[in-house]
């Protein structure tokens, strides 16, 4: 698999080339990969039309992945429990975590969340509603 297209993800804009399609910059909606018959799946949605007008009502300041505290992990019998917290050590509820690109889960009220996974070095991306997705690296 060519890496370039192994780093797609969801949200981002790619430039479509297709003989059965028309050509021109898609958003990307999701990826997926079947590691049994080697195939990568993308899912992107068009505008056959000028895209929409964007106009910025409200702005909030988004989740910093260099400014928030570094996931606390706890490993027990096979399950990661990880704790994700804002740079004041506050909680970040109701935030869906990614445990390398493969399984998510939602934190609880105190910003905690389980995977049954091995030791070893992942990839965790952080999503809460309202702010922008970061990825950060977390040994277990």
């Amino acid at each position: 698999m060519d890496a370039r297209i192994g780093s797609v993800r969801a949200g981002q804009t790619v430039l479509l080339a297709h003989p059965h399609v028309p050509a021109g910059l898609a958003l990307v909606t999701a990826v997926s990969n079947d590691r049994e018959q080697s195939t990568l799946k993308i899912t992107a949605s068009m505008h056959t039309e000028s895209p929409p007008r964007i106009e910025l009502l409200r702005m909030n300041s988004a989740v910093d992945a260099a400014a928030t505290a570094a996931p606390m992990v706890n490993y027990r019998d096979g399950v990661a429990t990880i704790t994700v917290s804002d740079a004041q050590g506050n909680p970040l509820a109701n935030a869906a975590v990614t445990l390398d690109g493969l399984y998510t889960a939602n934190t609880d009220s105190s910003g905690r969340v389980q995977f049954k996974t091995p030791r070893g070095l992942h990839t965790l991306s952080v999503s809460t509603p309202g702010f922008a997705t970061f990825e950060i690296d977390v040994v277990v």
